[in-house]
């Protein structure tokens, strides 16, 4: 467990290679070298973690993490932290072809492709919305849960702006219940090669469904 905590902290989620030495500590063969934890490489960028690959970082300092692909983009954390308090507004937080601007201040808000299409050009994509969550009659004592509670979950609403890249100008953002059924269309408008639409407003939902 010591050791899974520190390789969250340390970054070690974000590379793609990794392997745990545990005690007695020979190296396996093939290896070279035991990296001990005094001696590790710091962060390229002073409290920014950023993957191998380059498609995941987080921001300690700011709260956020991205998740950025052609297929899957994925904004988490606190996503307010980037108010602008003089102008009363939000800077928001961006990945490649995605802004997300978010009035929520905790939200997990996650973008894919439903085809083997990038997210500019596809024409069937799910959006997810999510932030608190816990079941009906949950009960706390403080950080420990005392009652499980039962179904429905009941989550928060996700109220955020969302702009997308995309080439296509016919598609719709459909709010989707429990069930899997519409409950609505979400109004949408398109301009400069970009799609911009609210959630949490008109017909709010955990999932939506952005089809042509």
């Amino acid at each position: 467990i010591e050791n899974l905590r520190a390789a969250i902290r340390f970054g070690m989620v974000e590379n793609l290679n990794i392997q745990f030495v545990y005690p007695p500590r020979a190296l396996p063969e093939g290896y070279d070298e035991l990296v001990q934890e005094e001696d590790k490489i710091p962060h390229a960028i002073p409290g920014k973690i950023v993957s191998d690959n380059g498609q995941m970082w987080r921001d300690l300092n700011r709260q956020i993490g991205v998740i950025d692909t052609q297929r899957t983009k994925v904004v988490y954390g606190r996503l307010t932290a980037g108010r602008n308090a003089s102008a009363g507004a939000m800077d928001g937080t961006e990945v490649s072809g995605m802004k997300v601007v978010s009035k929520t201040d905790f939200a997990v808000i996650a973008l894919s492709s439903l085809s083997n299409d990038p997210i500019e050009t596809c024409d069937n994509m799910l959006l997810t919305t999510i932030g608190r969550a816990r079941n009906s009659d949950q009960v706390y004592d403080g950080d420990k849960m005392i009652e499980y509670g039962h179904e429905p979950i009941m989550s928060e609403v996700i109220t955020a702006t969302i702009t997308l890249k995309t080439q296509r100008t016919d598609l719709k953002v459909w709010g989707v219940n429990a069930e899997g059924f519409y409950v609505g269309q979400v109004p949408a408008k398109f301009e400069d090669g970009s799609m911009t639409f609210t959630v949490g407003e008109k017909f709010p939902a955990s999932y939506y469904l952005i089809v042509a």
